[in-house]
């Protein structure tokens, strides 16, 4: 009788930490992939680097981000053309690309999975003078982990976002871009005329 209870103790054990065996990879497996979601379901944050991506506008033009990051300050925004409050920003964002036109500011707003003919005339109708991005397959929106629109996001000349949030005004917008440049103008001059040894202090005597 001991020996028949020695044995299913056994087999018992050996049983249960099969199934151990056999389940902590599935779990270990499921859970990296609930954080991998997480993670690309996440707004970008700024301090972060820009995700390089490629895709289409709406006059059939390639785009590729890389071209100008590192070299540009670069204006996204994330939109659709239902969403009323993306439609309230798209004259401020037209107004101060004119006034940043022929200058290192490049202006792109990327539309979230709807059909190449809606997004045109859209652009056509708001008269939107800079490059409308199609993400129809929402790859570019998971990149920065778009959960709403509108987004903007501001990134620098070293390819960092410096700013990413909602909705914005067009003073707003305006006032966010000209911290990033002159946040930038700032270093380039410490960089070119460096504060001397020792300045700031007084003669002995």
């Amino acid at each position: 009788m001991g020996k028949e209870i020695k044995k299913f103790k056994y087999l018992k054990l050996h049983t249960f930490l099969s199934v151990l065996f056999v389940t902590l990879p599935i779990f270990h497996g499921l859970y990296a992939a609930s954080s991998e979601r997480e993670e690309s379901a996440r707004l970008i944050s700024a301090g972060e680097k820009a995700k390089p991506f490629t895709g289409k506008d709406v006059k059939g033009e390639f785009i590729d981000l890389t071209k100008y990051l590192g070299k540009n300050y670069i204006y996204l925004n994330f939109f659709t053309t239902w969403c009323g409050r993306c439609n309230w920003e798209t004259k401020g964002i037209n107004k101060i690309y004119s006034e940043y036109k022929g200058e290192d500011v490049v202006f792109f707003r990327i539309n979230l999975m709807e059909k190449e003919k809606l997004v045109a005339d859209f652009a056509k109708k708001y008269n939107i003078p800079f490059s409308v991005i199609l993400d129809e397959g929402g790859k570019i929106s998971k990149f920065y982990g778009i959960k709403y629109v509108p987004v903007n996001i501001i990134i620098d000349k070293k390819g960092i976002v410096q700013f990413a949030g909602g909705l914005l005004s067009e003073g707003d917008l305006r006032r966010r871009l000209k911290e990033v440049i002159n946040h930038d103008n700032i270093e380039r001059e410490a960089r070119h005329n460096p504060v001397p040894s020792g300045a700031g202090q007084g003669e002995q005597y």
